[in-house]
């Protein structure tokens, strides 16, 4: 029975370490129409950038130059 209690508190400090909060990741990116695929020619481009927590992402998506109507939705894959 010792062993199993020992075994369990080893297995729980084990992930209990991997657990432990990392610091929050930034990400971006430049948004250009020529690294679209297929590539298109225009005059819009972006920005994106990031920050991911644990338990939230913080997002930004910026944007200018684009052509026609006025924008009402974007995505992000």
């Amino acid at each position: 029975m010792e062993r199993t209690k020992a075994a369990a508190l080893g297995v729980a400090a084990l992930f209990g370490s991997a657990l432990v909060a990392q610091a929050d990741q930034k990400v971006k990116a430049r948004l250009d129409p020529l690294s679209e695929v297929p590539a298109i020619s225009s005059t819009g481009s972006g920005e994106f950038s990031a920050v991911i927590r644990d338990d939230a992402i913080e997002y930004e998506l910026g944007y200018s130059g684009l052509e026609g109507t006025t924008v009402v939705q974007a995505h992000i894959h």
